[in-house]
């Protein structure tokens, strides 16, 4: 602001309040943009905060993606310290019965001793040795030789060992017996895996000298667990490689932490329907939320006359429509035998005021009697005709329902052409890719090759379940480079940004302005004092 003082002194009149005035009228129209760019700024703000609920409806409905973290079961066992259980996609409620004759154990090769960790070498005569040990058994049986320098010590030993990038699953270790002789560390040898084809065996073919097999007092042959289930089988055990069971019972993980000693291990698997319950409230928690985010901001409060961030926003109503439409339409691709197509089948609903509502007590019939087609209508599914090839994965542009595959292979398993819906898809290795601009975009699906050269033809079908669905409709929302919230946020904060710039040459055409009011009004001012003192001088000479 200009600094020159405009006194009125010959005029009598106080100009400065005169421009003071006039220049306020003037600070009027900047104040208006101010207005209109603080009205820009909430709506800014608002589509922010829309933003960030729907990109936590995203991660709820990601959460629900798989059948395993909708679906939920208690297991209980009555001695944990004997026999745990999980339970998960796919278990039968029930009562089992389970015996532990025997763990599965690792295998084990521990050496005879040395006198010393770090100082003593192991190879001493003067040219590089070959410490050479077998993993595993039969065709899977791999055999693994380290060159061992000159000098090396048994520390050193024991980091080649387990540095060696051809390691096939063995650990090495050393420990110190405590009896401070010429034996006191020892390397030991330890499996990775438990089970009968995790032996360690140190291969004849050992040049460095105490080394060999002979060098080694103990060697522990690993094992397999072995337990009957409701008493089968009735003579023998079933064996497993492992102390996690997965394949015994379907669904249910059995960990084996002790054996039984003949005593019978009662395990019981019961749907947790309070726990799926819990899960979909949340989902729905989450969807609510986006919803009544956008009713508080697209409002008119009559009493108090104020409108919402975004009153009167078309791209609100938009984005509600787009979200009440996913989650009020039939889901597509669920194929045939599928009870549920919609949520309002399973007790979830539009409320009068808007937003999705549960009937407990239908959705505890649902769960009660139809678990796991519930749970096929809320996630991901997928079947193929050929287990040759089968779904892999999908982007937020890919539709659900049936994809028909017409593909050639050569002998050697290369793809040589494939079309998806009679559509020429994109061949990456292994895998088929829709085409862009195709409901099959994003799709990916796996060629596990037959031995022969030949042509397939495979139904591949995609259930888009209500989680999966609005997880991609909550991202492509959410993209930060072609979302529609992106848009909106970009079309704001440009507008914003042009506010500034209409503002800044606003306030300097009114400096210039006050500026030439000022320098007028001293010209007027001097030229009232000139006149003045010229009429001073003419009255004295009368």
């Amino acid at each position: 602001m200009s600094t020159t003082s405009v006194s009125g002194v010959s005029s009598g009149i106080d100009w400065q309040s005169t421009i003071d005035s006039l220049m306020e009228i003037e600070g009027n129209k900047v104040t208006l943009l101010e207005r209109r760019q603080a009205k820009e700024q909430e709506a800014l703000e608002a589509w922010r905060q829309i933003n960030t609920k729907l990109l936590s409806l995203e991660t709820a409905s990601a959460d629900l993606t798989n059948l395993d973290d909708l679906l939920a079961y208690r297991s209980a066992s009555s001695d944990e310290d004997i026999v745990g259980a999980t339970a998960g996609t796919g278990a039968v409620e029930g009562n089992y019965s389970i015996e532990v004759n025997r763990l599965a154990t690792a295998s084990r090769a521990t050496h005879g001793g040395v006198a010393d960790l770090n100082n003593t070498a192991i190879n001493s005569s003067g040219s590089t040795q070959q410490f050479v040990y077998t993993y595993g058994t039969g065709e899977d049986q791999e055999t693994v030789t380290l060159n061992v320098a000159n000098g090396t010590t048994l520390a050193e030993l024991k980091q080649l060992i387990n540095n060696d990038s051809d390691n096939p699953g063995v650990r090495a270790t050393i420990i110190n017996d405590g009896s401070g002789s010429d034996t006191a560390y020892h390397l030991i040898l330890t499996s990775t895996e438990t089970g009968t084809s995790s032996q360690i065996v140190i291969d004849e073919a050992t040049t460095l000298e105490g080394f060999g097999e002979e060098g080694f007092s103990q060697i522990t042959t690993g094992q397999n667990a072995q337990i009957r289930v409701d008493g089968y089988p009735p003579t023998g055990w079933i064996e497993s490689d492992s102390n996690e069971v997965s394949d015994v019972l379907e669904g249910v993980t059995l960990e084996l932490n002790d054996v039984s000693d003949g005593d019978i291990i009662q395990i019981s698997i019961t749907r947790d329907n309070a726990t799926v319950k819990e899960r979909i409230q949340g989902w729905v928690d989450a969807f609510n939320g986006v919803l009544s985010l956008i009713d508080d901001y697209d409002t008119y409060d009559l009493e108090d006359e104020e409108a919402g961030a975004l009153f009167g926003d078309s791209g609100t109503r938009s984005l509600k429509n787009r979200l009440l439409k996913a989650a009020t339409r039939p889901v597509e691709g669920l194929g045939e035998g599928f009870q549920f197509t919609s949520l309002s089948e399973v007790g979830i609903s539009l409320s009068e005021d808007g937003i999705l509502e549960i009937d407990s007590t239908k959705l505890d019939d649902v769960l009660s009697e139809s678990f796991e087609d519930f749970g096929q209508l809320f996630t991901l599914t997928s079947s193929t005709s050929n287990d040759a090839l089968s779904y892999f994965s999908h982007s937020d542009r890919t539709s659900g329902g049936e994809y028909q595959v017409e593909m050639t292979y050569d002998a050697d398993g290369s793809i040589s052409a494939a079309t998806i819906d009679g559509v020429e898809a994109e061949i990456e290795g292994r895998f088929i890719l829709g085409a862009e601009g195709t409901r099959a975009e994003g799709l990916r699906l796996y060629f596990d090759p037959p031995e022969e050269e030949g042509t397939l033809s495979v139904l591949i079908t995609l259930g888009l379940g209500i989680a999966p669905l609005h997880e991609s409709l909550s991202s492509r929302l959410t993209d930060d480079q072609e979302g529609a919230i992106h848009f909106q946020m970009d079309r704001l904060e440009e507008s914003i940004a042009n506010f500034d710039e209409q503002i800044e040459d606003m306030e300097r055409r009114l400096e210039a302005t006050r500026a030439a009011m000022e320098q007028q009004y001293i010209a007027m001012e001097t030229t009232l004092a000139t006149l003045q003192s010229q009429s001073d001088y003419l009255s004295q000479l009368s």
